[in-house]
């Protein structure tokens, strides 16, 4: 899917900026105030020393350190910028994938409650069809399966473990449903306990993920409305 625009809402396009520039002025008032102290108490405490002093080594040493600032200003300006590019494009790939994501939510539910079902009791045939389909529908949905879930990092490094992680245990669990689905109910309740330790693990952390993310989706929503 390609990126969508994000359109800024009205009034918010220069705050940022506004911001620095108070932020520089400050900083700027800040340290003429300072300097202008520290000259000022040499000139009277140590005036005949200050006189020694020649003009160029005070112009160099002032010139080194502004440029030094500007550097670390530069720098720090630099990463802030990478680093909210890299949040919105995970945003963007957030809301690409999320309707997938979703549908696999939906899928991994049912083997779930069916597996957990035959734990007490034998499943019906139609049932047992209706497992078998829910969890070929599991393996083969690569859309998932194979995301690139480290992309989601700059959003929650959390979301991301979570996302691998609750992947892995649900597609593990369908496998291993799709193992036994031919052996028969019996086989199936046999089963069944391990495989609910699969398929219910992998559900709850995907569902953490999924919570996690879903006002990261809501909010890159909401401003591309305006």
């Amino acid at each position: 899917m390609a990126d969508l625009e994000v359109v800024t809402a009205p009034g918010r396009q220069d705050s940022s900026g506004d911001i620095r520039m108070v932020v520089v002025l400050l900083a700027g008032v800040v340290g003429g105030g300072l300097s202008g102290f520290v000259l000022g108490w040499l000139w009277v405490h140590h005036w005949s020393a200050l006189l020694a002093v020649r003009l160029l080594d005070v112009m160099t040493a002032i010139g080194t350190c502004g440029a030094v600032a500007v550097a670390v200003g530069l720098h720090r300006e630099s990463v802030m910028r990478s680093n909210k590019a890299q949040r919105r494009r995970a945003g963007l790939y957030a809301v690409e994938m999320f309707v997938s994501l979703q549908y696999f939510n939906n899928l991994a539910e049912s083997p779930k409650d069916l597996n957990f079902k035959s734990v007490s009791t034998s499943l019906e045939e139609s049932e047992i069809h209706k497992m078998s389909w829910f969890a070929a529908q599991i393996v083969g949905f690569d859309r998932v399966r194979q995301m690139d879930v480290a992309r989601l990092d700059p959003i929650s490094p959390q979301i991301s473990t979570y996302f691998a992680a609750g992947i892995a245990q649900i597609s593990q669990g369908a496998l291993a449903v799709q193992a036994v689905l031919t052996e028969g109910s019996e086989r199936i309740r046999q089963q069944a306990l391990r495989n609910h330790l699969w398929l219910m693990g992998g559900f709850q952390l995907f569902e953490l993920a999924m919570s996690d993310l879903a006002p990261e989706v809501d909010e890159r929503i909401r401003r591309l409305a305006y």
